[in-house]
């Protein structure tokens, strides 16, 4: 919960009150968690009753404390009162009641906790050992939908004029070779390009899925593993290889599913060339 918030808050620096150090036991008083985002403070609070009335009960027992705390310490300008709980059957009601009571209280509860964990996938594999995609390996509408909230590139999704003899020779390369190296200047319009030739070349196959990869520098291998997987076939688009994280394991597992014979099946564009690798540009 502290990891979360402290990445939710901005990166805020966090003191946590509410565990003796070495020890899994609780230590008396509020909050449990303080946080300090520079100018305000954050506090924190949590409980883990499981039946509604007692939940509901350490819920304001734990708002009430913590606004008194606020209220006796005005230097600390207490911008946000965190209240998390892990009662499933806390009703909507009851959460707009709570806050509504207590000034700058902000329930927290599983089901937003959950859903805010997927912003930061590092820390649901570290404290719950979940697997999780790290938002580096995309489909195409996805792709494009990243690319073009940056203000610094091209929109993806504006048609692109031209460039058809490029564009051919790219979609010759792909059927027959194994992997093909688009190369050039920055700004070229190698991304748009690149992707303008795979779903030409893909029209038709519906049974190959099309993953894009733009690198958030994290490890790549995990996330490949879980897009491929169950996936007959696959053609993988690297955007920006020279920043990829683990490259070479990212190609063994490409390779490895080549040498699995995966991708021949109907529907699909058969590997007449998988041996070889070809450069365009």
């Amino acid at each position: 919960m502290s990891d979360y918030l402290t990445r939710d808050l901005g990166h805020a620096r966090v003191i946590a009150l509410g565990m003796k150090p070495g020890t899994h036991k609780t230590r008396a008083g509020t909050p449990d968690t303080f946080y300090h985002t520079g100018s305000h403070c954050v506090l924190m609070e949590a409980g883990t009753y499981t039946r509604k009335s007692d939940a509901e009960k350490k819920i304001r027992e734990d708002a009430k404390k913590c606004t008194d705390y606020r209220d006796d310490h005005p230097e600390l300008i207490v911008d946000i009162i965190v209240i998390a709980y892990t009662c499933t059957s806390v009703d909507p009601p009851d959460v707009v009641g709570i806050e509504r009571d207590y000034e700058g209280a902000m329930l927290l509860g599983l089901d937003s906790l959950a859903l805010g964990l997927l912003r930061y996938p590092w820390l649901v594999e570290e404290h719950l050992q979940i697997p999780m995609p790290s938002d580096q390996v995309l489909d195409v509408d996805a792709f494009v939908s990243k690319m073009d909230q940056d203000p610094f590139s091209p929109r993806m999704s504006n048609r692109m004029v031209g460039r058809e003899e490029e564009k051919r020779r790219i979609c010759q390369c792909i059927g027959e070779c194994r992997s093909v190296l688009v190369a050039g200047q920055s700004g070229l319009g190698k991304t748009r390009l690149a992707l303008e030739a795979v779903v030409s070349f893909l029209k038709g196959a519906t049974n190959t899925q099309v993953w894009c990869v733009r690198s958030l520098r994290r490890d790549l291998y995990r996330d490949m593993q879980i897009a491929l997987e169950g996936r007959a076939s696959a053609l993988v688009l690297v955007d920006d290889i020279n920043e990829v994280v683990g490259l070479r394991p990212l190609l063994e597992l490409c390779k490895e599913r080549g040498r699995d014979g995966r991708g021949d099946g109907e529907g699909q564009h058969p590997r007449r060339g998988a041996g070889r690798d070809a450069r365009v540009g």
